[in-house]
Parts: C-alpha cells; structure tokens; sequence
C-alpha cells in the first residue's frame, strides 16, 4: 500500500513518467522508430524539397505533419496547404530556442523503423538536351 500513495504522490508532483524525454524533444513530440522523415531548418528552407516531400505524403497517406512553431508561419504555410490538400493531420509545435534542429517531421502512428529519415531531392527524369533546344533541331532528332 505504501507503494501506491508513493507513486500517486509522485505522479501528482511531477507528473506522467516519460519514456525517452530526449528523443521526443528533438523529434517534435514523437518517437524516432515513427519517423519517416525529418528535415532540418535548412532542408525546410529548400523549397526545392516539396515536391519530395509530396512524393512521401502520397505514400504514407496515414501519417502526421508535426511542424516546428519556431520557423514561422509564413515559412510553414507552405507546408500547411500540403497538408491540407492530402488531409494528412498535422500540428505546430513549440519548443524552446535550441532544443531541436529538425522542423518537420512526418511520423506514423506506429513503429516504421526506418534508417534514413532525410528527404532526398527527386531525380528528374526527363532531363532535356542544351544542345537541341530549337524547334529545328528537334525535328531533325526525330528522322535521325
């Protein structure tokens, strides 16, 4: 009996026991075997990145946006009409200066797992020729 008021008493002073604080702070509130991709400040920065990151929305329809509130909103909404546009649920979190490098994380709601967490810029497949821009030249490519 002594061990229940113990913890009762601890719970009401100090509240639910975390697992793993560290890691929850520094993925935005969730755990790392979740995430199935993080980016930093400067990948969120690249714009070059949302068409990845679509890529990434469209295959993990399930998943949760968890955004990084230090970023600011006009940086973020880009991220928020991505969202919105797929449905997928997300939220702004908001850390301490520091606590965190990564702000945004899509993450799963059950273990995914995976080893590389970073997003990767898509390879465009159709990569055009500097060399037959004009219309003439793409004629003559046509009956070579």
């Amino acid at each position: 009996m002594a061990e229940n008021i113990e913890d009762y008493l601890e719970h009401g002073m100090y509240g639910n026991l975390e697992v793993n604080p560290a890691e929850q702070k520094k993925y935005l509130g969730t755990f790392r075997e979740r995430v199935i991709i993080a980016m930093t400040r400067k990948e969120v920065m690249n714009k070059n990145l949302l068409l990845s990151l679509e890529e990434k929305i469209k295959a993990h329809p399930q998943a949760k946006m968890l955004l990084n509130g230090d970023l600011g909103y006009p940086n973020l909404r880009p991220f928020i009409a991505l969202a919105e546009t797929y449905k997928m649920p997300f939220s702004i979190v908001s850390r301490e200066a520091g606590d965190t490098d990564i702000y945004l994380v899509l993450a799963s709601q059950a273990e995914v797992n995976q080893n590389d967490i970073h997003l990767h810029p898509l390879e465009n497949k159709e990569t055009p020729d500097p060399e037959s821009t004009n219309l003439l030249d793409k004629i003559k490519k046509l009956f070579d």
